[in-house]
């Protein structure tokens, strides 16, 4: 499985690198998502991805910001997870109104993992 995760918190980032690489997964990782969309191909590289995981505030684009653009060029809401210990009313609702999974900081890894299992094709 190809995930492709986004955490401007280096220490979050490495941590949650390692979960996924030890449940099997792929793991291309980024402290911000204009990393990956300044890249040759622009955003061809969602088109890789199995899954997208991403905090919610980073510096220069946000999770939510980030689903957007993801959804709006056909991949699948129910194939991104944003994370975060600061969710309000509105930007919770707006997320689960698009159809992304939302994950509370602290993290609860046992809710992630199954999640990640949940959208294991292999």
């Amino acid at each position: 499985m190809r995930v492709y995760l986004f955490e401007d918190n280096h220490m979050t980032r490495e941590m949650l690198t390692d979960l996924l690489e030890m449940l099997g997964c792929n793991v291309r990782s980024f402290c911000d998502p204009s990393e990956a969309f300044n890249r040759p191909g622009g955003a061809r590289w969602a088109q890789s991805a199995d899954i997208v995981i991403t905090d919610l505030q980073m510096p220069f684009m946000s999770g939510l910001e980030l689903a957007v653009k993801l959804t709006g060029s056909g991949f699948d809401e129910k194939n991104i997870a944003i994370l975060s210990g600061y969710w309000t009313e509105d930007n919770r609702s707006f997320a689960e109104n698009l159809g992304i999974r939302i994950f509370e900081k602290p993290l609860g890894i046992d809710l992630l993992c199954s999640w990640i299992k949940s959208h294991k094709t292999w």
